[in-house]
């Protein structure tokens, strides 16, 4: 009866095991999709700015929600010659920054 009961455990921990690691796969997944949308519209906007085009205009052309890009915008603005990538990205949400 002890041995049912320890292989029934074993397979009830097997199979949480996989649906945590199945779970962790799919919020991987997503914060990286997220990451890298996050940081093509950051270079997008650079390139943007860098023309001396405002925020307001970025968010029309680009149809972004402006308080994002706004955000964005006054990052890359804080940062000025230190400007990075993963630099706005930590300012804006620290989140999705890799470290």
């Amino acid at each position: 009866m002890c041995e049912f009961i320890d292989k029934a455990e074993a397979r009830g921990e097997a199979r949480g095991e996989a649906r945590g690691e199945a779970r962790g796969e799919a919020r991987g997944e997503a914060r990286g999709e997220a990451r890298g949308r996050t940081l093509n519209l950051i270079r997008l906007i650079k390139k943007k700015y860098d023309k001396d085009i405002s925020a307001e205009e970025i968010a029309e052309i680009f149809e972004e929600d402006y308080d994002l890009v706004d955000r964005i915008y006054r990052a890359i603005d804080e940062l000025g010659d230190k400007y990075t990538e993963n630099g706005v990205l930590e300012i804006i949400n620290p989140d999705l920054v890799i470290k």
